[in-house]
């Protein structure tokens, strides 16, 4: 019986390692991009204006326009996908 506590603990303990440098790393990578519908992407002055959203599934809700500025990102926007709605989702990567 002491055995099989000491199994369970050292599984439980292990889980409970892995899952928060998952959703730590997974945070860190959504971050780095965003995302906005390609007909509404704009450039004023140094900014991109478009419905920047930090998920694809939230870019593809159309969310308002908004500001980021070019020196924020390493590269032109891309294309990335396409919504439900048939609107074309860009992805740029922060730097």
């Amino acid at each position: 019986m002491k055995k099989l506590f000491c199994f369970v603990a050292s599984i439980a303990m292990s889980l409970s390692a892995v899952a928060p440098a998952a959703t730590a790393a997974d945070a860190s990578s959504s971050a780095r991009s965003v995302y906005c519908w390609k007909s509404k992407l704009s450039t004023s002055g140094d900014n991109l204006v478009c419905n920047w959203a930090e998920t694809p599934t939230e870019a593809c809700k159309g969310n308002p326009a908004s500001d980021l500025s070019k020196a924020s990102i390493a590269a032109e926007p891309t294309d990335t996908r396409r919504c439900e709605n048939g609107q074309q989702l860009v992805r740029a990567t922060k730097k």
